[in-house]
């Protein structure tokens, strides 16, 4: 049997052009709205949490530099018993350029350094201490401290009164025997004060309450909820140098009830001699 190679190559070439392949275009398919919902959700759960730990960073750097700050202040007040008869620094009185924290920046390099009499104490004080960074909380705004801000609005770290005020001082230009103080270790020299703008100026703290309670007591600029306000019971840390030269770290709700101006001779105090 004959058969046409010519039409058997014709046929082959047509059924292998049937046979190629056909290459179709991309395939696309919309996200459900279930997907986005979770998409949206991962985002914010992502963000809340960047927040909460960036917040997290801030504060415990903040603290860290009260902390520093609380240090070199207590070598300020170290310096200043050593030449001033073993005496704390004073209240000043009426006179508000003659604080604790004008009589001590000298100590720190301040200057200049201005004479003050108080009825016939003569004492050494920087006039612009309310506006150094170093004496007040890191935690403040600068707006508050900045000129032209006037000092009578600033708020600084306080004082214990039971340490800066001695009745035998003329015009209290001097506090206490730094021999007086019979607990070191649990006697506070020094507590961060509320630091908000509205916070009253001042040099020492209230020894019957924590703020909110009382607005000059003891605050926690660190609280739980980003600050002083967060808590009406004044719970948060806050940094506290003692009269040792110690530095701790202390939630203000361990102790309560509160110390009082005499307390126990275990834990924290104010009164620097025996009950």
């Amino acid at each position: 049997m004959y058969y046409s190679t010519h039409t058997e190559g014709r046929g082959t070439s047509q059924l292998r052009g049937k046979a190629s392949v056909s290459f179709a275009g991309p395939i696309h398919r919309a996200f459900s709205l279930l997907e986005l919902l979770v998409g949206i959700t991962i985002v914010t759960i992502l963000t809340t949490i960047c927040i909460v730990m960036v917040g997290r960073v801030r504060t415990t750097a903040l603290m860290t530099e009260s902390v520093s700050n609380l240090r070199s202040l207590n070598q300020g007040f170290s310096m200043y018993i050593v030449e001033n008869s073993m005496h704390y620094p004073g209240y000043g009185g009426k006179n508000a350029r003659a604080r604790w924290m004008h009589q001590i920046a000298p100590y720190l390099d301040f200057k200049p350094v201005v004479r003050v009499n108080l009825s016939g104490v003569y004492i050494d004080t920087y006039r612009d201490a309310y506006f150094e960074s170093l004496f007040r909380s890191p935690a403040t705004d600068e707006s508050v401290y900045l000129p032209p801000a006037s000092m009578n609005g600033i708020g600084v770290y306080g004082a214990n009164p039971l340490i800066i005020t001695d009745a035998s001082a003329p015009s209290d230009a001097y506090g206490i025997n730094a021999a007086q103080v019979i607990f070191p270790s649990k006697t506070v020299l020094l507590a961060e004060r509320y630091s908000g703008p509205d916070g009253p100026s001042g040099c020492i703290f209230n020894t019957s309450a924590a703020y909110p309670k009382q607005v000059n007591g003891v605050a926690a600029n660190y609280g739980s909820g980003g600050g002083a306000d967060s808590d009406p019971e004044g719970a948060g840390q806050t940094p506290i140098l003692f009269v040792d030269g110690r530095v701790e770290v202390i939630a203000l709700e361990s102790l309560r009830p509160w110390p009082g101006n005499r307390g126990e001779i275990a834990g924290v105090r104010f009164a620097p001699t025996v009950d």
